[in-house]
């Protein structure tokens, strides 16, 4: 996958902000704060950050924001250690190292997802604060946010995933699901930076960023699935062949492994075409994630 240096630089930036904001502070706690911290930096492409800070930097200083690219790293995190439980998916690696529950125990595991929930809506308050937005800006990105993770975004999907088998799911509810569960997320992390910079949830004109991002997640997750049953636990980081395993319906299941590929490819085809309707810098930006998410072999 080729990386954009601006990329590899705001992703350094990211992890060098969520170290001192990760500090420990507190001996009484210290093993919350460690089984957090084992996960936020136990690597990962910091994708969601990095709309953040690419978006955010067509109209300002990337580095005012900061505090939402680490905070929405937090929550990336959250949602995966709760995800790897033995109650959710009981998955035993991530990144390629055990999961959160298997090296600190479920108790800690539960708790270090709460943890990094609240904190990151302190991180962002206090440093978007801090970095001279509008409070009204913040007010309506928090409130962005917390409706893309909620019941109509991540945690409902989640619920619907849940309840989801093959034979009971057809393409149009699959589509559903991800919108809920990982396009909700991903469309957060490239409106928010427009909501605290001009207080819109869109671009203006013939083109929409957020069509454009709805796009990009139902891309990812047709590449996810494909990886799922072309790829092995050591280039993923992460067991494989876990929904064939409990029946869940993904696009390859559905599809056929052929057609999801050319699925696939017909989606970032289109996302390209499209990119034609915007100005040169966003153009640039908007390319290089799709041709990321398109090309990622982890």
């Amino acid at each position: 996958m080729n990386i954009p240096p601006y990329f590899k630089q705001y992703k350094k930036m990211i992890e060098d902000y969520l170290e001192v904001v990760l500090a420990n502070q507190d001996k009484n706690i210290d093993l919350i704060l460690e089984s957090a911290r084992y996960s936020v930096m136990a690597g990962g492409k910091r994708i969601r950050g990095c709309m953040i800070l690419s978006v955010g930097s067509l109209y300002s200083e990337p580095s005012r924001f900061l505090p939402l690219a680490a905070a929405v790293e937090m929550i990336h995190a959250y949602s995966l250690i709760h995800d790897d439980l033995p109650a959710m998916d009981d998955d035993d690696f991530r990144r390629g190292k055990p999961s959160n529950h298997k090296v600190y125990g479920e108790d800690m595991a539960i708790l270090a997802g709460d943890y990094l929930m609240t904190k990151a809506y302190e991180v962002i308050a206090e440093g978007l604060l801090r970095n001279g937005f509008e409070a009204v800006n913040i007010v309506e990105t928090i409130t962005y946010l917390s409706k893309a993770l909620g019941s109509n975004g991540m945690v409902g999907g989640q619920v619907m995933d849940i309840k989801s088998t093959k034979d009971i799911c057809d393409i149009s509810r699959l589509k559903k699901i991800h919108e809920l569960k990982t396009g909700r997320f991903i469309r957060a992390s490239f409106i928010c930076p427009l909501l605290l910079c001009t207080g819109k949830d869109d671009l203006t004109g013939n083109f929409s960023l957020v069509e454009y991002a709805d796009t990009l997640g139902l891309l990812f997750q047709v590449i996810d699935d494909i990886l799922d049953e072309t790829s092995d636990q050591e280039t993923l980081g992460k067991p494989i062949g876990s929904d064939k395993e409990n029946d869940k319906a993904t696009y390859v299941s559905l599809m056929g492994l052929a057609e999801a590929k050319v699925f696939a490819k017909n989606v970032y085809d289109e996302m390209l075409d499209s990119l034609n309707l915007v100005e040169e810098k966003m153009n640039a930006v908007l390319m290089d994630f799709a041709k990321m998410v398109y090309e990622r072999k982890n």
